[in-house]
């Protein structure tokens, strides 16, 4: 069966729920508001956030999360006029801070912006490709695991920016036997939060 895509034209606030055990469902957000999903979803397609903010509003549990399924072949797409906003308690993927990347969605933040904010804690986040694009976080836990767990590959172009307002660190490479590796393959990142 082909894939669908749930576009989201409203403004308002949604929770999104259905069942889809054979189609790859994914969301675009096209329009400016804000939009939140809450439990845990079982997309199987892609996130594009085009315009306004994306909320997750639940933390994943290793198998589900507010944006769906947590498999590395799924991709979150955060462009310009874009905004995606982690506000759960604990991580936006799961639990465990130092999960593999090769087990979560890719990142692709394409001049729009990603916030750890709200009751976040700390994510887990597995590759993330910035392109102008901007990584952020207003909260974290000050308790040894960060704002962000950074545990795969950073790839930058354009001008981008990871930055935080907090006072803990980003955390790199908590998956164990593995690296984090900053790819600036053209342009400027800047690093202007504590990362550790």
């Amino acid at each position: 069966m082909g894939g669908a895509t749930i576009q989201a034209d409203g403004a308002s606030n949604a929770v999104l729920t259905f069942s889809a055990a054979t189609a790859k469902v994914g969301i675009t957000k096209a329009q400016a508001g804000t939009w939140t999903l809450s439990g845990l979803n079982t997309l199987t397609g892609d996130v594009t956030i085009c315009a306004g903010t994306l909320v997750a509003g639940s933390a994943g549990n290793g198998t589900n999360s507010s944006l769906g399924g947590i498999v590395s072949t799924r991709i979150i797409n955060v462009n310009t006029g874009g905004s995606l906003l982690a506000n759960v308690a604990g991580g936006i993927f799961n639990n465990n801070f130092a999960s593999a990347a090769t087990s979560l969605p890719a990142l692709n933040i394409a001049g729009g912006t990603m916030t750890n904010g709200g009751t976040a804690t700390n994510s887990a986040l597995g590759s993330i490709t910035l392109v102008g694009g901007t990584l952020t976080a207003t909260v974290g836990s000050g308790f040894g695991y960060g704002l962000w767990n950074l545990n795969g590959t950073v790839t930058s172009t354009g001008t981008s920016t990871i930055s935080s307002s907090a006072a803990v660190p980003i955390t790199l490479s908590s998956a164990a036997g593995t690296t984090t590796l900053f790819d600036v393959q053209s342009g400027t990142l800047t690093a202007s939060a504590v990362i550790g």
